[in-house]
């Protein structure tokens, strides 16, 4: 099955990265750090880095691959993406994409969010000089313990709202400044994991002496 390398920006690049998360999703549910939704919920605070190419490998049936760049202010955040079982572009082709795209941006202050069993991507980011920093636990509930929903009030009903097409909204530069904050903190996951690991966040020995990180 052919393989072609696709660049796509705003919401070409927001298509192709929902469509590869979901299929990776799919392909095992439990892999990885983020979900389609992380990225659909990034969106909504305009950024620098939604002008720039990102990069995707597409398939017949869709992108097996890609590498995001997200700017979240004092630093950027990379993150590689692979359909686990399924792509055939090897982690060290997508990581060495993701360098030279960092490199031709002339990042300095760079984050990759990784989990400590992902063995290969750690070796990986220490070969190109990232450090692990901060740690973050990975959230898990099981369904059992889920809590119920409360029964409703005497004399109240249910309905279901009309589905509606998602609507091209995103923050005005006055609310961008107010949720950034919270945009920021939304790289730390709570994705449901049966893993007991942790989130590491990598970033290169640049980062951490300039105090341009957060």
């Amino acid at each position: 099955m052919a393989i072609n390398e696709v660049q796509a920006s705003g919401l070409e690049y927001l298509a192709l990265a929902t469509e590869l998360l979901q299929r990776a999703r799919l392909a095992d549910a439990e892999a990885g750090v983020w979900e389609a939704a992380d990225l659909q919920w990034w969106w909504r605070t305009p950024r620098r880095s939604d002008a720039i190419d990102q990069l995707f490998w597409v398939d017949d049936e869709g992108p097996v691959a890609g590498v995001v760049l997200t700017d979240w202010g004092r630093a950027w955040g990379c993150d590689p993406f692979l359909v686990p079982g399924v792509s055939n572009v090897p982690l060290s082709t997508v990581w060495a994409r993701a360098v030279e795209a960092i490199n031709a941006l002339g990042l300095e202050a760079v984050e990759v969010l990784v989990r400590d069993d992902d063995f290969e991507l750690l070796a990986l980011l220490a070969g190109s000089g990232f450090v692990a920093d901060d740690t973050d636990p990975i959230a898990w509930m099981d369904a059992q313990d889920r809590p119920t929903w409360p029964p409703c009030r005497t004399g109240s009903r249910s309905s279901t709202a009309p589905r509606r097409r998602p609507a091209r909204i995103r923050c005005g530069d006055e609310a961008a400044k107010g949720s950034r904050p919270a945009s920021g903190s939304a790289r730390s996951t709570t994705r449901h994991s049966t893993s007991p690991s942790r989130l590491l966040t990598a970033r290169p020995p640049v980062t951490r002496s300039s105090g341009s990180t957060p």
